[in-house]
């Protein structure tokens, strides 16, 4: 069959976790469609995305273990260890679904409802305070209610993307406004608080 670009998106986890090797599951959809991706590149979504991928395609080459079993991941979710937290925003600026909420210098969290598990706030964070743990809930990855939340999670990345795209940070009130400051401060003030949340909790980073 023909597929088109909005119909391959919709069978994605919507994880927009970049696995794949592309900047979220549209972009990966569309590679897709033009044949210049494999059909087992999205961890998140497992055998049974590789087997309906593979029927709407006409391709094949599920994603094996070296015995031959099929991948799976299982579902986790972002947490902050909140007394670590020294307010940086760098993790709410990566999140590709807005789970997360905060504003400078305070304490950030994730909206669990809403988290992914994409692991992409992870790298950023500077004290490290940022950790994947497994779904208190194990998220069913094929049926209803996992297309219902890959829709809801669709719907929050294309947000951001028109968001980033009109140059706001967020429509919310979690984030303040830092075009006020230059960036030798910020980076100034963030330097001071790592140093300090390092003195407060020294085993919270690798020496």
């Amino acid at each position: 069959m023909t597929a088109g670009v909005d119909e391959l998106e919709a069978l994605l986890p919507q994880t927009q976790c970049r696995q794949c090797g592309h900047a979220g599951c549209a972009p990966y959809a569309a590679a897709l469609i033009a044949d210049d991706a494999p059909i087992d590149a999205c961890i998140p979504g497992g055998p049974v995305l590789v087997a309906a991928l593979a029927a709407m395609l006409g391709r094949n080459g599920p994603r094996c273990r070296g015995d031959g079993a099929l991948l799976e991941p299982p579902a986790a979710l972002a947490r902050i260890r909140e007394a670590e937290c020294i307010g940086c925003v760098k993790c709410l600026d990566v999140c590709p679904v807005d789970a997360l909420v905060g504003a400078a210098r305070q304490v950030h969290t994730v909206i669990a409802a809403q988290c992914t598990g994409c692991a992409l706030c992870l790298p950023p964070c500077p004290v490290d305070c940022i950790e994947l743990v497994p779904a208190a809930v194990e998220r069913p990855m094929h049926g209803a209610a996992e297309r219902s939340f890959a829709a809801v999670t669709r719907a929050r990345a294309a947000a951001r993307s028109r968001r980033l795209a009109a140059g706001r940070r967020s429509e919310g009130p979690e984030l303040v406004d830092l075009a006020g400051h230059d960036g030798a401060d910020l980076r100034a003030a963030v330097d001071a608080a790592v140093r300090r949340a390092r003195t407060r909790h020294p085993g919270s980073r690798p020496a």
